[in-house]
């Protein structure tokens, strides 16, 4: 924000304060402006991932079923163009000779064209981004394809600005190439491309499976051919002859069904061993031992389309059916099945029209009505105008068909006396309906008890208390969409033993998906309502949310609004201490959580029985609709009413932040869809309370990152000393054997204990250096500053250090003047920093000289300068800045050729500065490097 005047001493204090309080104003609007945008941006990237997953699903459920490759590749193709948006999809595949790629199928108009003509593309072809991902087998990416050479344009297709290619394997094998192209530029990315292929593979495994499958049928009806065997061929035909003859003699069904069970035997291979039964309506017709036999064959017995009974062949001995000795059982479990549906037609065609007129009707009330009372009266008013019967619909109110959890109550007809047997809106769990086991075992079949006090399914104690509420008799009709979708069941009960018609029950089986799409139809209606309306809470949370930065108040509007506005029992914000061990209850809504906040309730994040815990461990959204039946649900004697809880970890990046905890007094309340309204919040709110904290922490983390470099320094300096101890034990050891005092060592004896002697030093050496930097960081370093006369201590550890150049061409140089003056300093220490400048130099110097100087400091008459001049490798300039750093080596290949830790000269540096003085390099890259120090001269004593 700038602000200008024409005249001089303009602004007041004042005013600089007013610009001041404007320009945080217009910053934090500017920042509220772009989170906002960050948001809507965040919400449309998962609105596309979540379609784009969606679609590979549904192409995933397609593949996996069909094995009809082309109307797979036209759905493919046209469902790819619509639901990405593109511009145009179609796929080629590989032809027989794997030098084509033939065009299969093209989305829209277009690509039926395109198909017409025959359009393909050679697999050579080097114009073509479709032939190069087939030969590379690669993902081919245009984004802009005038750029692209190889790219082979279609007048039919002119607007194409982006086009990705994607090879279709399966194992090592080329089926084909996806491709799919836009008209926008910069289209495809790699998020798309990971689409796109999941996509390109589940495509070529379905063709895969499909000419797999072709080949295999071929094969088994050419093997069937040419091993047939004449004499069972004989066997069979004349028992068809006599299943045939008969049904002719127009028998009753009992006996045409024994008939044909105790002749099937005799038409296969070792009849002595052989079985046969038939399985109709329950009842058993031929041997009933086929049933527990170890070998068995079963054919279904199949009217209009409905499976009405079995034909069971089987062995009493271990036996392989193959395919050569069965055909003609399914034969007569056809044969069977007509004359099972003959006898049938009649009664049939007498109650068709019957039928037909009142599923109209109800089929009509059905479309017609959104009222629950409704749509039970008309699914079950055939029951009702003809018998005692009270009759239930009921919801299902979470879980699967084989695995419901609860039941709710939304309709209720009673006939019969006494109470009623439901309580509408109540949600009952699973555990206590009479007929639960059996629910759950067949949840797509009608269930019929027409006696309680004689039924396998109900034990003595369920029958007395229904019998005691009145109910003799019990009817479930499950409510099953066509898409398979388990949406509830209708309930009959009678207060006498009664059993449902076979009229009843196809009426039944017919209208009852009518009735589930209905029901679910009224569902979908009442959850989009709902979900606009906590759309709209999100909304007004997230305004809430981001006009403030103050935590407490934040998270304490947060939950306030949050249980008011969603209709929840309680809803409360857990945050993640500092050391991320402990949840603490940072905010609750109302008086529960007022009070929980007060006495510093907390979870850690290791308790297992805590679903608030779980949730941070995972990082993962927990729904629990019965907590009562979880172990890992935490009770709160404040929240007793709780039965569904839901929890939403709060993440900010990666970091988090804590977890909002949502509880409901009614189980089966929260969705998934609920979950990701939840996690739409709890990301606000860990934005928001991510921004409010922002500067505190930071200010936090910067005392703690120095405490913790300061506790390591301590560290190294202790466990150094620790390391060093049995190190100089090992290195005397060493040089005792190798000085022969122990006896007489073999040469290889020898080298071995001279490597030990060699790397104990080093290591020593490492650890000497660790030790030095970790006391001067912990400030455990003292010096011992006395007289110190320059010259004869640079002449000393010259004359150590010779021995370092093992005969290279380097000359070793002093110049330092007679009459330069003592300096205040610890000798140990300046030997060292000499000593380390020097090694330096040597290693890094293969020809030409080294020379040690000593001369006054202009800037400073109080400093002498010290320096090591060389003529080796020298530094490059970008690597000048980090010289000194700890563990830094410019040269990381000649380092390894002459050794070092990258501890000297930041050791180097850290006693120059102890001393008082400063160090600094200049170097030119290629022909040598300077290494300078300042030390203080010994000031004249009175």
């Amino acid at each position: 924000l700038d602000v200008q005047s024409e005249h001089r001493e303009r602004f007041t204090d004042e005013d600089v304060r007013v610009k001041s309080t404007l320009a945080t104003q217009v910053a934090i609007a500017i920042n509220n402006a772009r989170l906002y945008t960050q948001r809507l941006q965040a919400e449309a990237e998962n609105r596309r991932r979540a379609l784009a997953m969606e679609t590979v699903a549904e192409v995933g459920l397609e593949t996996s079923t069909s094995l009809d490759p082309d109307q797979l590749l036209w759905d493919v193709v046209n469902l790819a163009k619509d639901r990405f948006d593109l511009y145009h999809a179609h796929i080629y595949l590989l032809d027989e000779s794997n030098a084509e790629l033939k065009l299969a199928a093209g989305a829209g108009r277009v690509g039926e064209q395109l198909v017409a003509m025959g359009q393909s593309i050679a697999v050579a072809n080097e114009h073509s981004l479709v032939a190069r991902a087939a030969r590379d087998r690669e993902v081919v990416v245009a984004n802009n394809v005038k750029q692209m050479l190889d790219f082979l344009p279609n007048p039919l297709l002119p607007q194409t600005r982006s086009e990705m290619a994607v090879p279709m394997v399966v194992g090592d094998t080329l089926i084909g190439v996806l491709d799919v192209q836009s008209n926008q530029y910069d289209t495809f990315d790699h998020e798309t491309m990971n689409v796109q292929q999941t996509l390109a593979y589940q495509i070529a495994v379905a063709v895969n499976n499909a000419r797999l499958f072709t080949a295999i049928t071929q094969s088994q009806a050419a093997l069937q051919e040419t091993s047939a065997d004449l004499a069972e061929r004989l066997k069979e035909l004349s028992a068809l002859q006599d299943v045939g003859a008969y049904g002719e003699e127009n028998l009753a069904l009992e006996e045409y069904l024994t008939r044909v069970a105790n002749r099937v035997p005799r038409s296969m291979p070792y009849p002595e061993i052989c079985l046969a039964a038939i399985d109709f309506q329950g009842e058993v017709y031929g041997d009933r031992r086929a049933f527990d036999a170890p070998a068995q064959l079963v054919n279904p017995l199949v009217v209009s389309g409905d499976t009405v009974g079995r034909l069971i062949v089987a062995y009493t001995e271990e036996y392989d059916f193959s395919t050569e000795q069965t055909p003609h059982l399914r034969d007569i479990a056809v044969r069977v099945s007509n004359y099972i549906e003959n006898r049938q037609l009649f009664e049939q065609t007498q109650q068709a029209l019957d039928q037909t007129e009142l599923l109209f009707n109800s089929s009509r009330t059905l479309i017609m009505s959104n009222d629950p009372e409704d749509l039970l009266r008309a699914f079950a008013g055939l029951t009702l105008d003809n018998s005692v019967c009270d009759a239930s619909l009921l919801y299902n109110a979470g879980g699967t068909p084989s695995e419901p959890q609860d039941i709710v109550p939304v309709a209720y007809i009673q006939a019969r006396e006494g109470a009623p047997i439901w309580q509408l809106g109540m949600s009952i769990p699973l555990e206590s309906y009479p007929l639960r086991e059996k629910l759950t075992q067949n949840p797509y079949d009608i269930l019929e008890i027409p006696d309680v006090s004689n039924a396998e399914l109900i034990n003595r104690e369920m029958a007395a208390d229904l019998v005691e509420r009145n109910i003799q008799a019990i009817t479930d009709i499950p409510l099953t969409t066509r898409g398979g979708n388990w949406v509830g069941m209708v309930s009959l009960t009678w207060p006498e033993p009664h059993q449902i018609s076979a009229q009843e029950r196809l009426l039944y089986t017919v209208l009852a998906p009518q009735l589930a799409t209905a029901v679910e139809n009224q569902r979908l209606l009442e959850q989009t309502q709902k979900r606009a309306s906590e759309m709209e809470t999100v909304a007004q949370v997230s305004a809430e949310a981001s006009s403030t930065l103050d935590p407490s108040s934040l998270l304490q509007s947060v939950s306030d609004l949050t249980k008011g506005q969603f209709g929840l029992y309680h809803a409360h914000v857990y945050l993640l201490d500092d050391v991320g061990e402990n949840l603490l209850l940072a905010a609750g809504a109302g008086q529960v959580g007022q009070i929980m906040v007060a006495s510093g309730h907390r979870i850690p994040v290791n308790q297992p029985y805590s679903l608030v815990a779980q949730a941070a461990r995972t990082r993962e959204s927990v729904i629990v609709n019965n907590v009562a039946a979880t172990p890992a649900f935490l009770p709160n004697p404040l929240l007793p009413e709780t039965k569904s809880e839901l929890a939403i970890p709060m993440i900010a990046g990666d970091q988090l932040i804590g977890v909002l905890d949502v509880q409901s007094e009614k189980t089966n309340y929260f969705s998934d869809e609920d979950a990701r309204v939840q996690e739409t919040l709890a990301s606000q709110i860990a934005v928001s309370l991510q921004n409010a904290r922002l500067y505190d922490e930071q200010v936090r983390t910067a005392e703690q990152l120095r405490e913790v470099d300061r506790l390591k320094s301590e560290f190294l300096a202790s466990m150094s000393h620790e390391l060093r101890t049995p190190l100089n034990s090992i290195i005397g050891y060493a040089e005792v054997l190798l000085d022969g005092i122990d006896g007489d060592l073999t040469e290889d004896m020898e080298e071995d204990v001279g490597a030990i002697h060699g790397s104990g030093k080093l290591l020593l050496n490492l650890i000497n250096d660790i030790l030095d930097l970790a006391k001067i960081e912990a400030g455990q370093m003292d010096l011992v500053r006395e007289e110190v006369d320059v010259q004869p201590l640079v002449k000393e550890v010259l004359n150590t250090s010779r021995v370092l150049l093992q005969d290279k061409p380097v000359e070793l140089l002093i110049d330092i003047p007679e009459d330069m003056p003592t300096v205040d300093a610890d000798a140990l220490r300046l030997r060292q920093v000499i000593s380390n400048l020097l090694t330096n130099a040597i290693k890094f110097t293969e020809e030409g000289s080294i020379t040690i100087y000593a001369r006054s400091f202009d800037p400073d008459p109080s400093m002498i300068e010290i320096g090591v001049a060389d003529t080796g490798i020298g530094i490059t300039e970008q690597d000048l800045a980090s010289i000194f750093e700890r563990f830094r080596q410019v040269d990381q290949s000649h380092t390894r050729r002459v050794g070092g830790t990258g501890l000297g000269l930041s050791i180097t540096q850290q006693l120059v500065w102890m001393h008082g003085g400063d160090i600094w390099v200049e170097s030119n890259y290629g022909s040598g490097s300077t290494f300078a120090f300042t030390i203080p001269v010994l000031e004249a004593q009175d």
